[in-house]
């Protein structure tokens, strides 16, 4: 299969996957919480964000898997492969064990810790607690395989077991509060479905990838080493995104109020969950450029990563600009008047700022790729600090309110990682800036600002406010938007040999008949 099939099947599982578990999610959430009620509910949610922070204790090790994996794969050192999954095998199943005992720990002072929980619920929230902090190490031996699985470009099977994972959850959720066993059944649904989706990812493994296969005699304390050395920073690293996703929450709170908090959240997250579907396209070229840069194959990454950043930013420009301009819409339709006033002014701010990070996508491939994730572990404990302090100066001081909030998260994404990043990148590749941004941002810029113009154009004309009447804006949108990516983002060559190709195929098709 050529490389371009292989980019489309992987981008299209990718995009399925992605679509299905977010439906599966809402659907399960929907459910529970009218089963529930508000404080089962509630509790439910607590338990899964205290037992989430059990999860550091991985250390950083499963963005350091995957480019090892990339890493030996790209010099075709399958005996180092082998040693990577079955060293990592060995430490999550040893994590497994910690997680049990260190949840059963925090099971017995939950209820010190959160006295307001109901003590009718007490028991039945102890043993959903080991059983969510036992669901953590289940995930994280499954990661093992899955990105395997990744670094073979086989995105179409690993988007198998995350569907069938997605449905065992919910299919099991869903019965066992039909059934009445509640927050119990619940925990037990979450240990069986992940307990499936470890199984699956590990029959996968083994039938792709030659090195699919762990033996106790390649467990080696040379590759822990080496996986805790990346791993460790990139700990930090995340550590920093926390940072920023809890700390603006905590001041909005604190200096505008608690209903803030939820308009705030709703914006964001409604480009986030856009932005979601670009990087899951942006993923499926991750393997090719961390194990090109493996190879020393300098030349041909200079190449590809200019394209790939073209092709990112200009689905990321329809998901953006598309968010910004009919976003007030559906946040009116789906959550009220309230929430579109509230939220609907954040989507431009919020949308400048996750621009910028997008573009950084294949940039930041190349920078882990090349093992310099200390460097990015100082940038976005950076970007957060500043992030933190300027939420504080523009929502405090200056009163801005949420708008001050939105722009304390774009200002540091467009002044720090957005720069920084990419800066590092073209160090690896002995890159010139000038002929990187040439190739880049001269293309999505300027389709960005055709774009908007055509997008608002459709967003201010006056027609009734109801479901069909978005979609049909929806679809206009998108229409304005394929001749300019076809124009503007695909270069000409790959415009002539698409357009060869499908001719190809049409005169085939048609002999044939």
């Amino acid at each position: 299969m050529s490389k371009t099939r292989v980019y489309a099947r992987n981008i299209a599982a990718n995009w399925s996957g992605h679509a299905i578990n977010l439906a599966l999610v809402m659907v399960g959430s929907w459910y529970a919480f009218r089963a529930l009620g508000d404080e089962r509910f509630g509790v439910w949610s607590l338990v899964l964000s205290v037992t989430g922070y059990l999860g550091m204790v991985d250390m950083g090790l499963r963005p350091a898997l995957y480019r090892y994996y990339n890493w030996h794969l790209g010099r075709k050192q399958y005996d180092e492969v082998a040693k990577v999954l079955s060293t990592s095998l060995a430490f999550f199943i040893m994590m497994t064990i910690v997680l049990f005992f260190a949840g059963s720990i925090l099971a017995v002072f939950f209820h010190r810790i959160f006295p307001k929980i109901s003590l009718e619920l007490l028991s039945e929230v102890r043993l959903t607690v080991v059983l969510a902090a036992c669901t953590l190490g289940i995930t994280s031996i499954g990661a093992v395989f899955n990105s395997l699985l990744d670094s073979h470009e086989r995105y179409d099977l690993r988007n198998i077991v995350e569907i069938t994972t997605s449905v065992t959850k919910t299919g099991g959720v869903i019965f066992a509060l039909s059934i009445g066993a509640g927050l119990l059944g619940m925990g037990v649904a979450l240990v069986c479905a992940s307990s499936l989706g470890c199984i699956c990812g590990w029959a996968f493994s083994r039938r792709v990838a030659r090195t699919g296969r762990a033996r106790l005699r390649d467990v080696r304390m040379k590759t822990m080493v080496e996986l805790l050395r990346f791993g460790v920073p990139c700990f930090f690293s995340t550590t920093g995104v926390r940072i920023v996703q809890y700390s603006h929450s905590l001041i909005i709170a604190w200096l505008i109020g608690i209903p803030a908090v939820g308009y705030y959240s709703l914006g964001k997250m409604l480009l986030e969950y856009s932005y979601s579907f670009v990087q899951r396209a942006g993923t499926v070229f991750t393997p090719r450029i961390q194990q090109s840069l493996s190879a020393g194959r300098m030349g041909e990454l200079r190449e590809f990563v200019p394209h790939v950043t073209r092709m990112v930013m200009g689905f990321a420009v329809l998901t953006t600009i598309g968010i910004v301009t009919l976003g007030p819409e559906f946040l009116r339709n789906f959550y009220g008047a309230t929430v579109a006033e509230n939220a609907g002014p954040l989507l431009p701010i919020l949308g400048l700022g996750g621009l910028a990070g997008m573009s950084n996508q294949a940039c930041g491939a190349v920078v882990i790729g090349a093992g310099r994730v200390s460097f990015l572990a100082v940038v976005i404990l950076v970007q957060a600090a500043v992030d933190t302090v300027l939420a504080l100066l523009l929502a405090g001081g200056l009163k801005l309110g949420l708008e001050g909030m939105a722009w304390a998260h774009s200002l540091p994404i467009i002044a720090i990682s957005a720069i920084l990043i990419p800066r590092e990148a073209l160090k690896v590749l002995k890159f010139d800036a000038r002929t990187y941004v040439s190739q880049t941002a001269a293309y999505w810029m300027p389709t960005a600002g055709l774009f908007a113009m055509a997008a608002f154009l459709i967003s201010d004309v006056p027609l009734p406010e109801t479901w069909a009447w978005f979609f049909a804006r929806v679809a206009a949108s998108v229409l304005a938007f394929v001749p300019l990516f076809w124009l503007m983002i695909v270069p000409l060559h790959d415009r002539q040999r698409i357009v060869a190709s499908v001719g190809r195929s049409v005169r085939h098709a048609w002999e044939a008949a």
